[in-house]
């Protein structure tokens, strides 16, 4: 869900009755363009660029008391797999 979206679901939630909403993405903060089917062609057009990375300025313009995005680590990390065996195998 790309910033503009993500702020107009916030404020239907928060017209629903929500007391708050802490915003929570599934990745790492898209800061760079990609060309494979999504539609952002310039790095001033990505949400988290757009606030310097700065999650507080992301929050408060979303409308939210918090954001949170998995860290590149834990995207690594959820692309590996243990075997029974113990040794790791990577799907990406």
């Amino acid at each position: 869900v790309r910033g503009t979206t993500a702020k107009q679901l916030i404020r239907l939630v928060m017209a629903a009755g929500a007391k708050e909403v802490h915003f929570r993405v599934a990745s790492p903060p898209v800061t760079d363009p990609c060309f494979y089917g999504m539609d952002f062609p310039t790095k001033e057009e990505l949400f988290a660029n757009v606030h310097g990375g700065n999650k507080t300025a992301m929050a408060k313009w979303l409308g939210v008391q918090s954001i949170g995005y998995l860290s590149p680590e834990g995207l690594v990390e959820s692309t590996v797999r243990s075997s029974s065996s113990g040794q790791k195998n990577g799907y990406c």
